[in-house]
Protein backbone atom coordinates (compact mmCIF):
# COMPACT_ATOMS: atom_id res chain seq x y z
CA UNK A 1 0.00 0.00 0.00
CA UNK A 2 2.81 2.30 0.98
CA UNK A 3 4.73 1.47 -2.37
CA UNK A 4 1.41 2.28 -4.63
CA UNK A 5 1.31 5.59 -2.64
CA UNK A 6 4.62 5.96 -3.59
CA UNK A 7 4.45 5.59 -7.11
CA UNK A 8 1.41 7.49 -7.54
CA UNK A 9 2.84 10.48 -5.87
CA UNK A 10 5.97 10.44 -8.31
CA UNK A 11 3.73 10.15 -11.45
CA UNK A 12 1.86 13.73 -9.84
CA UNK A 13 5.20 15.35 -9.80
CA UNK A 14 6.22 14.05 -13.00
CA UNK A 15 3.21 15.66 -14.85
CA UNK A 16 3.37 18.71 -12.60
CA UNK A 17 6.66 19.18 -13.98
CA UNK A 18 5.51 18.63 -17.87
CA UNK A 19 2.86 20.76 -17.04
CA UNK A 20 5.19 23.28 -15.57
CA UNK A 21 7.54 23.03 -19.11
CA UNK A 22 5.02 23.77 -21.15
CA UNK A 23 3.37 26.90 -19.36
CA UNK A 24 7.18 27.98 -18.84
CA UNK A 25 7.49 27.38 -23.07
CA UNK A 26 3.77 28.95 -23.72
CA UNK A 27 4.95 31.86 -21.67
CA UNK A 28 8.53 32.44 -23.54
CA UNK A 29 6.57 31.56 -27.23
CA UNK A 30 4.06 34.61 -26.36
CA UNK A 31 6.65 36.64 -25.24
CA UNK A 32 9.13 36.50 -28.19
CA UNK A 33 6.08 37.09 -29.97
CA UNK A 34 5.11 40.11 -28.66
CA UNK A 35 8.38 41.53 -28.36
CA UNK A 36 9.77 41.05 -32.13
CA UNK A 37 8.04 44.04 -33.24
CA UNK A 38 9.06 46.10 -30.35
CA UNK A 39 12.95 45.12 -30.85
CA UNK A 40 12.99 45.92 -34.03
CA UNK A 41 11.34 49.41 -33.45
CA UNK A 42 14.44 49.46 -30.97
CA UNK A 43 16.84 48.37 -33.46
CA UNK A 44 15.62 51.13 -35.53
CA UNK A 45 16.49 53.80 -32.75
CA UNK A 46 19.69 52.38 -32.40
CA UNK A 47 20.35 52.88 -36.16
CA UNK A 48 18.49 56.34 -36.76
CA UNK A 49 21.88 57.92 -37.56
CA UNK A 50 21.33 55.80 -40.98
CA UNK A 51 18.57 57.89 -42.12
CA UNK A 52 18.93 60.92 -44.08
CA UNK A 53 15.66 62.92 -43.77
CA UNK A 54 14.65 66.72 -45.54
CA UNK A 55 11.95 69.03 -44.70
CA UNK A 56 10.00 70.61 -47.47
CA UNK A 57 6.88 72.54 -46.60
CA UNK A 58 4.48 74.66 -49.20
CA UNK A 59 4.13 78.44 -49.15
CA UNK A 60 0.76 78.81 -49.26
CA UNK A 61 -1.65 78.85 -46.20
CA UNK A 62 -5.53 78.30 -47.12
CA UNK A 63 -7.58 80.28 -44.59
CA UNK A 64 -11.47 79.71 -44.18
CA UNK A 65 -12.69 81.96 -41.58
CA UNK A 66 -16.37 83.45 -40.32
CA UNK A 67 -17.41 87.06 -41.09
CA UNK A 68 -16.52 89.25 -39.22
CA UNK A 69 -20.13 90.16 -37.76
CA UNK A 70 -19.90 86.96 -36.24
CA UNK A 71 -16.29 86.95 -34.73
CA UNK A 72 -18.46 90.08 -33.19
CA UNK A 73 -21.07 88.55 -32.03
CA UNK A 74 -18.74 85.81 -30.18
CA UNK A 75 -17.11 89.03 -28.63
CA UNK A 76 -20.60 90.85 -27.67
CA UNK A 77 -21.95 87.74 -26.15
CA UNK A 78 -19.16 87.77 -23.53
CA UNK A 79 -17.82 90.97 -22.91
CA UNK A 80 -20.27 91.51 -19.99
CA UNK A 81 -18.03 88.60 -18.39
CA UNK A 82 -14.44 89.67 -19.29
CA UNK A 83 -13.36 93.56 -19.50
CA UNK A 84 -10.50 92.17 -20.68
CA UNK A 85 -12.10 90.85 -24.03
CA UNK A 86 -12.10 93.16 -26.43
CA UNK A 87 -12.83 93.54 -30.46
CA UNK A 88 -10.50 91.47 -32.19
CA UNK A 89 -10.19 90.58 -35.60
CA UNK A 90 -9.69 86.81 -37.28
CA UNK A 91 -6.53 85.37 -35.80
CA UNK A 92 -5.57 83.84 -39.11
CA UNK A 93 -5.26 86.75 -41.12
CA UNK A 94 -2.61 88.22 -38.68
CA UNK A 95 -0.55 85.30 -39.26
CA UNK A 96 1.58 85.83 -42.54
CA UNK A 97 2.70 82.29 -44.58
CA UNK A 98 6.65 83.33 -44.23
CA UNK A 99 6.31 83.33 -40.75
CA UNK A 100 4.14 80.49 -40.14
CA UNK A 101 6.35 78.47 -41.94
CA UNK A 102 9.54 79.92 -40.49
CA UNK A 103 8.23 78.71 -36.81
CA UNK A 104 7.07 75.66 -37.79
CA UNK A 105 9.89 74.68 -39.95
CA UNK A 106 13.00 76.02 -36.95
CA UNK A 107 10.80 73.94 -34.43
CA UNK A 108 10.32 70.56 -36.51
CA UNK A 109 13.59 70.29 -38.12
CA UNK A 110 15.08 71.03 -34.46
CA UNK A 111 13.22 68.42 -32.48
CA UNK A 112 13.66 65.78 -35.24
CA UNK A 113 17.43 65.87 -34.74
CA UNK A 114 17.19 65.08 -31.28
CA UNK A 115 15.79 61.50 -32.09
CA UNK A 116 18.92 60.89 -33.99
CA UNK A 117 18.64 61.00 -37.27
CA UNK A 118 20.49 63.85 -40.00
CA UNK A 119 18.04 66.23 -41.19
CA UNK A 120 18.39 68.53 -43.95
CA UNK A 121 16.74 72.06 -45.07
CA UNK A 122 15.89 72.58 -48.50
CA UNK A 123 18.71 74.55 -49.46
CA UNK A 124 21.43 71.75 -48.56
CA UNK A 125 19.77 69.68 -51.32
CA UNK A 126 23.01 68.56 -52.63
CA UNK A 127 24.86 67.29 -48.95
CA UNK A 128 21.15 65.45 -49.02
CA UNK A 129 21.51 63.69 -51.99
CA UNK A 130 24.77 62.61 -51.28
CA UNK A 131 24.12 61.05 -47.96
CA UNK A 132 24.44 57.48 -47.42
CA UNK A 133 21.70 54.79 -46.09
CA UNK A 134 17.92 55.68 -46.39
CA UNK A 135 16.85 58.96 -47.98
CA UNK A 136 13.32 60.50 -47.27
CA UNK A 137 11.13 63.89 -48.37
CA UNK A 138 8.89 64.94 -46.24
CA UNK A 139 6.84 67.41 -47.44
CA UNK A 140 4.59 69.86 -45.67
CA UNK A 141 2.40 69.66 -48.65
CA UNK A 142 -0.74 71.70 -47.42
CA UNK A 143 -1.99 73.42 -44.31
CA UNK A 144 -5.70 74.86 -43.46
CA UNK A 145 -6.36 76.83 -41.11
CA UNK A 146 -10.36 77.45 -39.93
CA UNK A 147 -11.30 79.91 -37.58
CA UNK A 148 -14.51 79.82 -36.13
CA UNK A 149 -16.75 80.74 -33.04
CA UNK A 150 -17.72 77.54 -30.80
CA UNK A 151 -20.22 77.07 -28.08
CA UNK A 152 -19.59 75.14 -24.92
CA UNK A 153 -22.29 74.42 -22.34
CA UNK A 154 -21.41 74.06 -18.55
CA UNK A 155 -23.64 72.25 -16.81
CA UNK A 156 -23.89 71.71 -12.34
CA UNK A 157 -26.76 70.86 -10.04
CA UNK A 158 -27.35 73.30 -7.34
CA UNK A 159 -29.85 72.50 -4.91
CA UNK A 160 -31.76 69.92 -6.46
CA UNK A 161 -31.47 72.19 -9.71
CA UNK A 162 -29.60 71.61 -13.26
CA UNK A 163 -27.96 75.18 -13.80
CA UNK A 164 -26.36 75.41 -17.67
CA UNK A 165 -24.67 78.31 -19.27
CA UNK A 166 -23.58 78.67 -22.64
CA UNK A 167 -20.18 79.85 -23.24
CA UNK A 168 -19.02 80.88 -26.80
CA UNK A 169 -14.90 80.69 -27.63
CA UNK A 170 -12.80 81.37 -30.59
CA UNK A 171 -11.11 78.49 -32.31
CA UNK A 172 -8.50 78.18 -35.17
CA UNK A 173 -8.32 74.44 -36.74
CA UNK A 174 -4.71 73.38 -38.35
CA UNK A 175 -4.89 71.00 -40.78
CA UNK A 176 -1.85 69.80 -41.95
CA UNK A 177 -1.19 67.19 -45.15
CA UNK A 178 2.07 65.38 -45.15
CA UNK A 179 3.82 63.47 -47.85
CA UNK A 180 6.25 60.86 -47.27
CA UNK A 181 8.61 59.99 -49.93
CA UNK A 182 11.59 57.54 -49.62
CA UNK A 183 13.99 59.30 -52.89
CA UNK A 184 16.36 56.13 -52.77
CA UNK A 185 13.40 53.14 -52.46
CA UNK A 186 14.54 50.02 -54.00
CA UNK A 187 11.54 49.29 -56.39
CA UNK A 188 8.76 51.47 -56.85
CA UNK A 189 7.56 52.59 -53.28
CA UNK A 190 4.59 55.14 -53.75
CA UNK A 191 4.51 58.22 -51.39
CA UNK A 192 2.09 58.36 -48.22
CA UNK A 193 -0.10 61.26 -47.40
CA UNK A 194 -0.70 61.47 -44.16
CA UNK A 195 -2.92 64.09 -41.96
CA UNK A 196 -3.11 65.40 -38.43
CA UNK A 197 -5.41 68.14 -37.42
CA UNK A 198 -4.80 70.04 -34.09
CA UNK A 199 -6.75 72.35 -32.29
CA UNK A 200 -5.81 75.86 -30.46
CA UNK A 201 -8.69 77.91 -28.87
CA UNK A 202 -9.43 80.46 -26.12
CA UNK A 203 -8.62 79.98 -22.89
CA UNK A 204 -12.07 79.49 -21.00
CA UNK A 205 -12.38 79.34 -16.94
CA UNK A 206 -16.06 79.32 -15.46
CA UNK A 207 -18.05 78.20 -12.73
CA UNK A 208 -21.42 78.83 -11.31
CA UNK A 209 -21.86 81.18 -8.17
CA UNK A 210 -24.30 81.45 -5.76
CA UNK A 211 -25.33 84.16 -3.39
CA UNK A 212 -25.53 83.32 0.29
CA UNK A 213 -28.10 85.85 1.34
CA UNK A 214 -30.30 85.74 -1.70
CA UNK A 215 -29.45 82.37 -2.76
CA UNK A 216 -29.43 83.51 -6.78
CA UNK A 217 -27.09 81.27 -8.86
CA UNK A 218 -24.53 83.41 -11.23
CA UNK A 219 -22.13 82.29 -13.52
CA UNK A 220 -19.02 83.64 -13.50
CA UNK A 221 -16.63 83.69 -16.79
CA UNK A 222 -12.93 84.53 -17.44
CA UNK A 223 -11.45 84.31 -20.95
CA UNK A 224 -8.02 84.70 -22.07
CA UNK A 225 -8.63 85.27 -25.93
CA UNK A 226 -6.79 83.74 -28.40
CA UNK A 227 -4.20 85.94 -29.60
CA UNK A 228 -1.02 85.87 -32.47
CA UNK A 229 1.52 85.19 -29.67
CA UNK A 230 -0.29 82.34 -28.40
CA UNK A 231 -0.99 80.82 -31.39
CA UNK A 232 2.24 81.73 -32.68
CA UNK A 233 3.70 79.25 -29.69
CA UNK A 234 1.02 76.84 -30.71
CA UNK A 235 2.88 76.34 -33.87
CA UNK A 236 6.41 75.47 -32.31
CA UNK A 237 4.51 73.11 -30.24
CA UNK A 238 3.14 71.43 -33.76
CA UNK A 239 6.50 71.40 -35.16
CA UNK A 240 8.10 69.39 -32.19
CA UNK A 241 4.96 67.07 -32.19
CA UNK A 242 5.06 66.28 -35.84
CA UNK A 243 8.92 65.77 -35.66
CA UNK A 244 7.70 63.14 -33.30
CA UNK A 245 5.21 61.56 -35.41
CA UNK A 246 7.31 61.69 -38.33
CA UNK A 247 9.88 59.52 -36.88
CA UNK A 248 7.44 56.97 -35.21
CA UNK A 249 5.68 56.75 -38.54
CA UNK A 250 9.52 55.95 -40.54
CA UNK A 251 10.01 53.67 -37.31
CA UNK A 252 6.76 52.03 -37.60
CA UNK A 253 7.10 51.53 -41.18
CA UNK A 254 10.86 49.60 -40.46
CA UNK A 255 8.77 47.49 -38.23
CA UNK A 256 5.55 46.26 -40.72
CA UNK A 257 8.74 45.73 -43.14
CA UNK A 258 11.06 43.81 -40.83
CA UNK A 259 7.43 41.82 -39.59
CA UNK A 260 4.78 42.00 -42.18
CA UNK A 261 2.40 39.52 -40.28
CA UNK A 262 2.88 42.13 -37.20
CA UNK A 263 1.31 45.78 -38.04
CA UNK A 264 -1.29 46.05 -34.87
CA UNK A 265 0.92 48.50 -33.17
CA UNK A 266 2.24 51.75 -33.24
CA UNK A 267 5.00 52.12 -31.45
CA UNK A 268 5.97 55.77 -30.34
CA UNK A 269 9.75 57.23 -29.18
CA UNK A 270 10.21 59.03 -26.63
CA UNK A 271 14.24 60.41 -27.57
CA UNK A 272 15.09 62.23 -23.97
CA UNK A 273 13.55 59.12 -21.86
CA UNK A 274 14.72 56.42 -24.62
CA UNK A 275 11.73 54.82 -24.40
CA UNK A 276 9.29 53.32 -26.25
CA UNK A 277 5.67 52.56 -25.98
CA UNK A 278 2.33 51.84 -28.32
CA UNK A 279 -0.52 54.69 -28.85
CA UNK A 280 -3.63 54.06 -30.81
CA UNK A 281 -4.38 58.38 -31.11
CA UNK A 282 -1.51 60.04 -30.90
CA UNK A 283 0.07 59.54 -34.29
CA UNK A 284 -0.43 60.66 -37.97
CA UNK A 285 -3.57 59.26 -39.98
CA UNK A 286 -2.61 57.89 -43.11
CA UNK A 287 -4.94 58.72 -46.54
CA UNK A 288 -5.42 56.46 -48.55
Amino acid sequence: MLQRNITFANKQNIMSSHFRIIIILLVIFVTAGCSAPRKAARLYTEQAQMVSVMLLTTDTLYRIMPDDPELSHLDELNRKHDSAVAKREAIIKSVTEERYFQLFSKSFTSELRKYGLQVYTEDQMEEFNLAKGELWMINLAQVELTESPMVFTDEEMVNGSLYNYDISYNQVNIGSWFEFAQVNAPGEKQPEILFASYDVRDGIEGYFTQNIFTGEVGYQLNIDSLDVTRFETALVFLGRLYAGYSFDHLMNSYVREQLPADTSKHYRYDPYRKTLFTTVQDKFVPLD
